[in-house]
């Protein structure tokens, strides 16, 4: 029910009836008709109720129409009960559950008992206008292997306006609010700005006391995706499922060890923020969220013979080389510098003096390379509306 009939596509004239509010005040009913244009959106028999003060939606008519309704103690979601999309999102404020309704138009609707505020926003907008406005968050593994650095996690982290992603790797569990306490901390002051809203699972390394007091005390917004439905959490099941699949790939054609891996997921994060395109925005992650375009000059193929200045000068005897050899690991994320394993040391390192032997590198096959560039194209460019199938 409304009372503004600006809302209505079609309307028929109702007359001598009324409504009853919580407080025994009635509302006159004045007709009777339909929001909303696309079938998929649209409510039926929607009530204009003369000094309506809010806009008012029953769940059972949500219901009614095909979709799922659940509550959490921030947010409600409503979603399709057949393919499992959410459609909508609210956000509680105080004691009621808010929504637009229209983004063209500041429209709202109200949960209060049986009632919830509803939202239909187009697919093919970006819903966010700032970096770190909304980050999406999820944690993958344990992977059966250690890596090279003692870690068994994945922690991605995902903007959700640029979609600039940032990895860090875990050892256990419980080190996800203190990697992302220390990453926020980081990304707030070289933004000068604030984070807005985080999204995540409700597993236990996000929905805890830590979480929770951090949260409040930075005005941060937790909200959390239902239990089962990873779809809520969309943007970044995606992300975790390109870096994957595309690192178990690229790892498995340049046969490097297992171990390595750590390497390879944060060399492929690194790559995809400067490579990719936003869809809609139509610019680099890197692009949207530095404001500049990156510079790809640097990049070099993964996996490849190097070579690195021996700085040992001390212990370097006069017919010793002056250099090590080793295999080319990646990007520093801290300076311009390139990650390298050497293998006289046995350690990776991190060095600008280093020259490349791309002509006799282990190079992924062709096919592999062209069924890489494939999968980006079919999870980034048309993976908004893949939600996570």
């Amino acid at each position: 029910m409304t009372r503004d009939t600006s809302k209505f596509t079609h309307i028929s004239p109702k007359k001598s009836r009324h409504v009853t509010y919580g407080d025994n005040n009635k509302g006159r009913i004045l007709g009777v008709g339909k929001i909303g244009t696309n079938s998929s959106t649209s409510i039926e028999n929607v009530l204009l109720v003369e000094g309506l003060k809010h806009s008012l939606l029953s769940v059972s008519q949500l219901c009614d129409k095909g979709y799922l309704v659940s509550f959490e103690s921030r947010n409600c979601v409503i979603e399709n009960k057949h393919d499992r999309n959410i459609k909508h999102i609210g956000y509680r404020i105080n004691n009621v559950y808010m929504i637009n309704l229209d983004q063209k138009q500041n429209h709202d609707v109200c949960q209060n008992g049986k009632q919830v505020r509803v939202s239909f926003k187009s697919k093919n907008i970006v819903s966010t206008t700032q970096p770190l406005q909304l980050l999406h968050m999820d944690l993958f593994g344990p992977s059966r292997t250690i890596s090279f650095g003692g870690n068994y996690y994945a922690f991605v982290i995902v903007d959700d306006y640029s979609r600039f992603t940032w990895t860090l790797f875990l050892t256990h569990k419980k080190d996800v609010f203190h990697a992302f306490k220390k990453l926020a901390k980081i990304i707030q002051n070289k933004k000068n700005l604030k984070i807005a809203f985080i999204r995540s699972d409700q597993g236990g390394e996000f929905e805890n006391k830590d979480f929770e007091s951090f949260c409040d005390e930075h005005g941060i917004e937790h909200n959390f995706s239902a239990p089962r439905t990873p779809q809520q959490n969309g943007v970044v099941e995606r992300k975790n499922r390109s870096l994957e699949e595309i690192a178990r790939t690229l790892q498995n054609d340049t046969f490097l060890p297992k171990y390595f891996w750590a390497e390879v997921v944060n060399t492929e994060c690194y790559i995809m923020n400067r490579a990719l395109i936003r869809p809609i925005l139509k610019k680099t992650p890197y692009e949207l969220y530095n404001g500049r375009k990156p510079n790809i000059s640097h990049l070099h193929v993964f996996g490849c013979k190097y070579f690195v200045l021996n700085n040992d000068k001390d212990n370097l005897g006069k017919f010793d080389a002056k250099s090590d050899e080793g295999i080319f690991l990646g990007y520093s994320l801290h300076n311009k510098t390139f990650r390298i394993y050497n293998k006289r040391t046995m350690i990776i390192e991190e060095s600008i003096h280093v020259a490349f032997s791309e002509s006799n590198a282990i190079l992924p096959r062709k096919d592999i390379l062209d069924d890489i560039s494939e999968y980006l194209e079919e999870m980034h460019i048309h993976g908004e509306d893949h939600k996570g199938k």
